[in-house]
């Protein structure tokens, strides 16, 4: 079978930079703080809404920022604005709205449309903040939920949206280490039930990827990288070597899993005992491509995305991310040495 050109790799292979981590802006234990500031009828509203499986990722144990870094210098260059690929164990995987949708359970679908002022009511609607924080100017991430610990705020729909606007500001709209509560935000929780149904994936996943997507070589290449991510990296590996979806779960059904390099870890919120995946171990993984990864992740019965618009007006066409997916549909067995190109340590010293 002839094959056609592939997309390229980011940094030539054997010529990745070797950093130290990705700093992410937003931190899973802040999904864990917020849920410890609760009480258990709260945390249980929660876990069964369309955050749901946010908290539950956030409650697992995560992979270290090293293996983040790792990742993202095995990026292929592609086109697609809203895309990203990575090349790991031989084989090219995809994230784009439709995975990040199926890790998450977030609504991934269009934004809304702007609603019309009603003719009976041309007054402008006065804003809602003050009815949730009175004359607080501006509310960090950190002071809302060190109320809702105290009991400062006793009203339990008001507490629940205060949690909620607690996630969102630390989990989709970060943009640095002390996240604040989001203006616009605090105007869409007037309902809990319409809060929840905006998309809030597609939100966080835009913010992701456009993070990544504006560093070039010499960015990727430092020894830390700030990723303004909608959520933490994770690796969750039971007794079957299988995981999420997504890059948590690429490494799935590895048949020859040295289970003497896995340091196990246990959840404080769970009774499940967790094994923590190892960067190094992640590393002889990929350059000896002993596992079996999707580089398209099937979709999970729990998480229906049909009903999702996932489409970008803006996308762009690419010729090679088609073919690639064209192959993958017909089950090709991807060879690492089949993507080419890349920039060199050399070249990388000259930039």
């Amino acid at each position: 079978m002839a094959i056609q050109e592939l997309p390229s790799r980011i940094f030539a292979a054997g010529d990745e930079p070797t950093g130290e981590r990705v700093n992410s802006y937003h931190k899973a234990k802040s999904i864990g703080n917020i849920m410890d500031a609760l009480d258990e009828g709260e945390r249980n509203y929660l876990r069964s809404s369309p955050f749901g499986k946010l908290i539950a990722t956030a409650e697992k144990p995560s992979l270290s920022g090293s293996f983040g870094h790792y990742i993202i210098t095995r990026l292929l260059k592609v086109n697609k604005k809203h895309e990203i690929w990575i090349l790991f164990a031989g084989r090219p995987i995809r994230i784009s709205l439709r995975e990040f949708a199926i890790v998450t359970g977030l609504p991934c679908g269009r934004y809304p449309k702007r609603l019309k002022k009603k003719k009976r009511n041309p007054v402008k609607e006065k804003p809602y903040w003050p009815d949730l924080f009175g004359n607080l100017k501006v509310c960090s991430v950190d002071l809302a939920t060190k109320m809702l610990k105290k009991r400062t705020v006793a009203d339990r729909t008001t507490r629940l949206k205060y949690a909620c606007l607690a996630i969102t500001g630390a989990v989709f709209c970060p943009t640095n280490h002390r996240s604040k509560i989001v203006f616009d935000h605090v105007e869409l929780i007037r309902d809990l039930d319409e809060f929840f149904l905006y998309p809030w994936g597609r939100l966080g996943f835009e913010m992701l990827i456009a993070s990544i997507k504006t560093k070039d070589e010499v960015a990727l290449a430092q020894s830390t990288v700030a990723v303004k991510d909608g959520e933490d990296e994770e690796v969750d590996i039971d007794d079957t070597v299988q995981s999420g979806g997504g890059v948590e779960g690429n490494l799935v059904q590895e048949p020859v899993m040295d289970t003497d390099r896995i340091a196990p870890k246990t959840n404080p919120r769970s009774e499940v005992h967790k094994l923590g995946l190892s960067p190094g171990h992640a590393r002889e993984i990929d350059e000896e491509c002993k596992a079996d990864v999707f580089s398209i992740i099937p979709d999970d019965p729990n998480v229906s995305t049909e009903n999702m618009d996932l489409d970008w007006s803006d996308d762009e066409e690419d010729p090679k991310v088609d073919y690639v997916v064209q192959l993958i549909g017909e089950g090709f067995q991807f060879r690492k040495e089949m993507f080419k190109g890349g920039m060199t340590q050399a070249e990388l010293v000259k930039m």
